[in-house]
């Protein structure tokens, strides 16, 4: 079976939806454990956000959002605003900050997501409607 197929839009947008979930909630987990750790060292910049109540976002999620970004960058921009939701949703803290959110998401990009994609990105995720969280 061959995986060059046309997948149906709603399909892929329940994918995304539910790759974007897991993550926020895993990453929460993360903080969580994190928070609690003995070793978790003072001045650590991951230690930012698990005092934030999530975790930085994991490398498949920096993967999928390059994707999407180098596809359709309205669907990245899409990602984020519900990868922030999400994390809002499954925060036990406050909402988590937008700015925040994309620094996760920007620690988890690819290798070759080269400086000037990430400004684009970035510019691009300020019309989030997320945030203002």
């Amino acid at each position: 079976m061959s995986r060059d197929v046309a997948v149906p839009e709603e399909v892929v947008d329940l994918l995304l939806a539910t790759f974007w979930s897991w993550e926020a909630e895993t990453s929460v987990r993360r903080s969580r454990f994190r928070a609690r750790s003995p070793l978790q060292a003072a001045g650590d910049p991951l230690g930012e956000f698990a005092r934030a109540g999530f975790f930085n976002a994991g490398d498949p999620a920096g993967v999928i959002l390059a994707w999407l970004w180098r596809t359709d960058p309205t669907a990245a921009v899409v990602a984020i605003e519900g990868y922030h939701r999400a994390l809002a949703d499954a925060s036990h803290h406050e909402s988590p900050s937008h700015a925040d959110v994309l620094a996760a998401l920007e620690m988890a990009m690819p290798w070759d997501f080269g400086q000037a994609e990430a400004q684009e990105l970035r510019r691009a995720a300020k019309n989030c409607r997320t945030s203002g969280m």
